[in-house]
């Protein structure tokens, strides 16, 4: 997924520290990564545990969130996911950047020109539940204002290479046309907010 090639990138980054890792499984993080978290610290749990989030966002500057809906409908975790990290992360002087997607909040104009059978068949038949978990995690990432949010809207994801070809625009840009970017390329842009916004 995403959270692997962010993995990857950070630990390559010359100007950024990967300090923390969240992860399920730190050996299957790293066969994903095709290398070693040595250096990091990996924390083995529950992203929905609220103790395991306090601990891993203690002392960190920014937090990346990768996650993204797998198990359909009975798997919705990512307003669950924000509003906990938001909610450890109060008091502090950190940002977050998550994911979420083309079409939710105020890309919805933009979604629908980029693909309009996605946006008024496929969305609403098939994926209203994953788009309202969306729509309430940017609801309560925007609706508080601790800490600064950029919440990362890409179209369909695919499973190519990145060709590190990203270009970063906000949801009033009707010029973007492609509907589909790499997970690669998604981690690419994640990583480029991070340096850029210092």
């Amino acid at each position: 997924g995403v959270g692997c090639k962010v993995c990857s990138l950070l630990q390559s980054n010359p100007t950024i520290t990967l300090s923390k890792v969240l992860t399920r499984s730190k050996s299957k993080l790293e066969s994903k990564m095709n290398s070693s978290l040595d250096g990091v610290e990996v924390i083995t749990g529950d992203v929905t545990d609220p103790n395991v989030v306090k601990t891993m966002v203690a002392s960190v500057d920014v937090v990346i969130s990768c996650l993204g809906t797998t198990g359909g409908r009975n798997n919705l975790i990512v307003e669950r996911s924000v509003v906990d990290l938001l909610d450890a992360m109060k008091g502090g002087r950190g940002r977050l950047i998550f994911i979420s997607s083309i079409g939710v909040g105020d890309s919805l104009t933009q979604g629908k020109r980029m693909s309009p059978f996605f946006a008024y068949v496929i969305k609403p038949c098939f994926l209203s539940a994953i788009f309202k978990d969306l729509d309430d995690a940017e609801d309560a990432a925007f609706g508080q204002d601790e800490t600064k949010v950029v919440a990362v809207r890409p179209p369909a994801l695919k499973d190519k290479d990145a060709t590190g070809n990203v270009r970063l625009i906000g949801s009033a840009d009707m010029t973007a046309r492609k509907a589909e970017i790499s997970r690669g390329d998604v981690a690419v842009a994640m990583v480029r907010i991070l340096e850029e916004e210092g």
